[in-house]
């Protein structure tokens, strides 16, 4: 409860998040449009592609969550600043 994860994107990765108990809040961000998905029960998953940023929050007392990714673990894979998601998602799109 009152924690905050996620904050950042992937460059390459897939991730598929669920709740496997208690209920959390993703916000889903393209660079353009914000979108929360409330995820609160273990039947429910979200799937994100690579180049999505992720934050989540509004975690349930006990809550349990779990991130299958499409690989293994690479620094180099993550985008940690805000900033620099932003501008290449914008230059994505032009």
């Amino acid at each position: 409860e009152g924690t905050h994860r996620g904050g950042h994107a992937h460059r390459q990765q897939h991730q598929f998040l669920l709740m496997l108990a208690g209920a959390s809040t993703i916000t889903v961000d393209d660079g353009g449009t914000r979108i929360p998905v409330r995820l609160d029960r273990p039947n429910l998953a979200l799937y994100a592609p690579p180049m999505l940023w992720l934050d989540l929050n509004d975690f349930t007392p006990g809550a349990i969550g779990m991130v299958l990714t499409s690989d293994v673990y690479a620094e180099s894979d993550y985008i940690r600043d805000r900033n620099t998601f932003l501008e290449l998602t914008k230059a994505n799109r032009s």
